[in-house]
């Protein structure tokens, strides 16, 4: 089971570096055929954790049909039992975890390829905009002053 578990954390880890992880999804985009497709799920994506998964219930279940290891030896079957409990438990949240992030990278590759909306502002509009020269009576922070000391954008004093 400790050899299964490494076996999915160090391909659950790769997934985190950007080239790995951006070869991964292109395959996840299936425009490279199923047999790649495949193999790739198995081997990187989900198959390490769907192994490890089956790996801890199938060790546990075997740990229950066993009653005469109990008889025999109770501090190793108390042993192997908390370590079956364990790695049961730790499958399920590494499960979780692994959905939670499959689902981010499914989302980070849709919005690497969805064409992005012009942010920047419409045409003409900084020709609208009034503009006004420095006047030492009009901009202060005392009272009766219109304007304030400081540029409101970059925060720095009029010059």
């Amino acid at each position: 089971l400790f050899v299964y578990f490494l076996w999915f954390a160090m391909a659950r880890l790769s997934l985190f570096l950007p080239g790995i992880a951006r070869r991964v999804a292109l395959v996840q985009s299936r425009t490279h055929g199923f047999c790649r497709t495949y193999c790739i799920h198995l081997v990187l994506r989900d198959g390490p954790l769907y192994i490890f998964v089956v790996g801890s219930m199938l060790f546990w279940f075997h740990l229950m049909q066993s009653p005469s290891c109990e008889e025999r030896s109770p501090v190793l079957y108390q042993t192997l039992k908390f370590y079956a409990i364990y790695s049961c438990l730790l499958s399920i949240l590494c499960l979780l975890l692994t959905y939670w992030h499959n689902k981010l990278l499914i989302e980070a590759v849709r919005e690497a390829r969805e064409p992005r909306e012009p942010r920047g502002a419409p045409t003409g509009t900084l020709e609208k905009l009034e503009t006004k020269s420095y006047d030492a009576e009009a901009f202060g922070d005392e009272d009766g002053k219109q304007y304030p000391a400081e540029c409101a954008i970059c925060l720095a004093g009029w010059e």
